[in-house]
């Protein structure tokens, strides 16, 4: 393979006392691609699609192989554009085509394209080098021993080259986030808006942006101070999503409201500006400003008792007091009595300890061993289904031990984002509640599988390194 262009020497080969002719052959530097006509075997063809380009706006690239010959192997180079980013989408596409009559075995691979610089845009030509198989004729001899040939071709793409535009006039020193699409949704775990003193109230926010990226996204402003509401954000999601159509960048967060008083809370509303580039406008996408209803029935504290108290029918609380006139006599003989009751059972406890000692060690005796991570969430799954609190307390304890160290639910708050604290108080009320038939455990079951997965994988979604930083060069 070339290294430079000119006329180049391969030198002579000796074996013994033969020896071959050196060769010569000129390298030019010209880049030519294959003519598309019916007499190609095979080539490359390239497109970008139609339309103004913007910076730091998606641009999709579509790359077709063109074959009517068979190939023992073919490679194709990743395109390699200055001042851009590059991704590739899905994997290949394969189907036949016919073209100028001729019959074609087609592979197709798309690329979304982001320049990150105005002007004139550069698309490299792209090199395919494959291995064409060469008519042989068949040998009388085994097979094995007949090795197949091949011809190396090398072909190429054209060479693209479009016009970058900037961020217009009127919009800078505003957000610039060029895309096709943008939609912005919430929904709240109570859709009635309606809740108690001290009850939370999740709200998972939505943003998804057709032909960007997510490092392009801007920050929405959900920090909303409110003196009423204890306000406990959880960590952002954030990931691109790769189509056959282009990116999708999708941002998800998830926030917690706890009302520490009665009364109807504002929210702001939520507005994003955005480029549609397909109209080339501003447009603007938003949600409307929310109102929570907070009514009395305060929540009570999360206990860390190993088990919670009950509520005793009224009969069963009555304490057995000596009454005034119950004779002196009779009250001493209950004294005695209970002091020889005591004596026996005091004897019996030390005849069993000590016969303990002497009995021998059952053969294959099995122990009590730790109850294994899955398993302990799978109980907490299954008293979940149930809805039932209390069993569902008691499985916590032991998923909370195994899986953070943790013996009380107190220790456990540490670990666990709002949301499942805030599912923890909503049980919590349900076991002092008078009533708690009306628990329901679905939420509380899917955020302690989660949580039990995102421990085990070790990493988040902030652990990537986003590839699009957010400087525009004009």
């Amino acid at each position: 393979m070339a290294k430079r262009s000119g006329t180049l020497q391969i030198p002579s080969i000796s074996f013994g006392d033969d020896k071959t002719n050196p060769l010569e052959i000129n390298v030019t530097t010209s880049v030519t691609s294959q003519p598309v006509n019916g007499n190609s075997a095979l080539f490359l063809q390239v497109e970008v699609e139609a339309g103004k380009a913007y910076v730091q706006s998606q641009i999709l690239y579509t790359v077709r192989f063109y074959r009517r010959v068979q190939l023992a192997q073919a490679g194709l180079s990743e395109p390699n554009i200055e001042n851009a980013v590059v991704e590739k989408l899905g994997e290949e596409r394969s189907y036949n085509k016919q073209l100028n009559g001729v019959e074609y075995a087609v592979s197709e691979l798309r690329y979304a394209i982001f320049p990150q610089k105005s002007g004139r845009l550069k698309i490299p030509p792209l090199e395919l080098t494959a291995q064409v198989l060469m008519g042989q004729k068949r040998s009388r001899f085994n097979n094995y021993f007949n090795q197949p040939t091949t011809q190396t071709r090398r072909i190429y793409s054209n060479e693209l080259e479009l016009d970058v535009l900037p961020v217009p006039e009127a919009l800078k020193g505003e957000p610039w986030l060029p895309a096709e699409q943008i939609v912005l949704q919430q929904q709240w775990s109570n859709e009635s808006l309606e809740v108690k003193v001290g009850e939370p109230i999740t709200r998972t926010i939505t943003l998804k942006a057709k032909g960007a990226m997510v490092s392009q996204l801007p920050e929405l402003s959900l920090n909303q101070d409110n003196a009423g509401l204890k306000i406990y954000p959880d960590k952002a999601l954030r990931h691109d999503e790769k189509t056959a159509t282009g990116m999708v960048a999708i941002f998800q967060q998830k926030i917690a409201y706890i009302p520490s008083g009665t009364g109807r809370f504002e929210l702001p509303a939520i507005e994003l500006s955005w480029f549609n580039r397909e109209i080339e406008t501003m447009e603007k996408v938003g949600l409307p400003a929310t109102t929570l209803i907070v009514i009395s029935g305060a929540a009570q504290p999360i206990i860390d008792t190993e088990i919670p108290p009950t509520v005793m029918p009224k009969a069963a609380q009555v304490t057995a007091e000596p009454s005034e006139a119950t004779p002196k006599s009779a009250s001493s003989g209950w004294i005695w009595l209970s002091v020889v009751l005591a004596s026996g059972w005091l004897l019996t406890l030390l005849f069993l300890l000590k016969s303990r000692g002497k009995q021998p060690k059952l053969v294959g005796e099995i122990k009590d061993k730790p109850l294994p991570l899955n398993a302990a969430v799978k109980t907490v799954q299954q008293a979940c289904l149930k809805n039932d609190p209390i069993a569902t307390r008691k499985a916590l304890l032991k998923w909370a031990e195994i899986k953070y160290g943790a013996t009380r639910l107190e220790q456990l708050k540490s670990f666990l984002n709002p949301s499942l604290q805030a599912e923890l108080s909503l049980l919590n009320q349900s076991l002092y509640s008078a009533d708690c038939s009306g628990w329901n455990g679905e939420n509380l079951m899917q955020l302690v599988q989660e949580a039990s997965d995102q421990r085990e994988s070790g990493k988040g979604e902030g652990d990537r390194l986003e590839p699009l930083y957010r400087g525009v060069s004009l």
